[in-house]
């Protein structure tokens, strides 16, 4: 199952930053118009949840870091069908509306939520 923009709000409730998995926290972040939670891996931030009233988008990186953990970390947040893996050593994105392709390990990606 997939992890909301919603879900990690109340998993935050009145604090900025949390410890949400092993060496991974969400950490409320905000500038003038737009809300959002960044997921940090090892103080590397991948993952960055947009609120729905500001597009609800969600963008990722492997940050230099194409491990399982880091996948795993991210695919929790990704919307569903939508999936990173490897294939003989090289991350790939699987989405189901647009098939499997190589990504780059250091580069920021955005998805619609």
């Amino acid at each position: 199952m997939s992890k909301t923009y919603d879900q990690i709000d109340r998993e935050l409730g009145e604090r900025n930053e949390r410890t949400i998995g092993n060496n991974t926290t969400a950490r409320r972040d905000s500038d003038d118009s737009l809300a959002s939670i960044t997921i940090a891996l090892h103080g590397n931030d991948i993952a960055r949840l947009h609120a729905p009233d500001a597009g609800g988008k969600v963008e990722y990186t492997l940050a230099g870091w194409n491990t399982p953990t880091t996948r795993s970390r991210i695919n929790e947040v990704l919307p569903v069908g939508i999936k990173l893996r490897t294939v003989k050593g090289a991350p790939m994105i699987n989405d189901d509306s647009r098939g499997e392709r190589e990504i780059s390990d250091d580069y920021w990606y955005t998805v619609l939520g």
